[in-house]
């Protein structure tokens, strides 16, 4: 299993995302297990199938980062990054580098509304 990058559940509560050797995303959640005791419980499991591209061995996939305000977990293959929305699957390559990989990516979205 790949590192595993923060994110928020469903229910605004602390998530984690990895990424398996299966070409899975594995959600995970911190919920009362037994008496009183938080525990990491795997919550959801996405298959990505043939969304993500095959040319490159699935060991070398790496989840890389998430943008709460969209859902959306950042894959690191290679030396590309893909986005893929939890809610509706889609995936789509945002960019891509010259001999690196990418280790992390911390999205950062703001707007400006000016006075009126």
């Amino acid at each position: 299993m790949s590192r595993a990058v923060l994110m928020k559940t469903e229910d605004g509560g602390l998530g984690l995302a990895t990424l398996s050797d299966d070409n899975c995303i594995h959600m995970w959640s911190r919920q009362d297990v037994t008496n009183d005791i938080d525990g990491w419980v795997k919550h959801k499991v996405m298959k990505l199938g043939t969304l993500l591209p095959s040319r490159v061995p699935y060991k070398s996939y790496q989840v890389v980062g998430f943008a709460e305000g969209t859902n959306t977990i950042f894959v690191n293959i290679s030396t590309e990054i893909f986005t893929v929305d939890l809610k509706s699957k889609k995936v789509r390559k945002v960019s891509e580098r010259e001999g690196d990989r990418f280790d992390l990516i911390l999205p950062y979205t703001s707007f400006y509304t000016p006075k009126v």
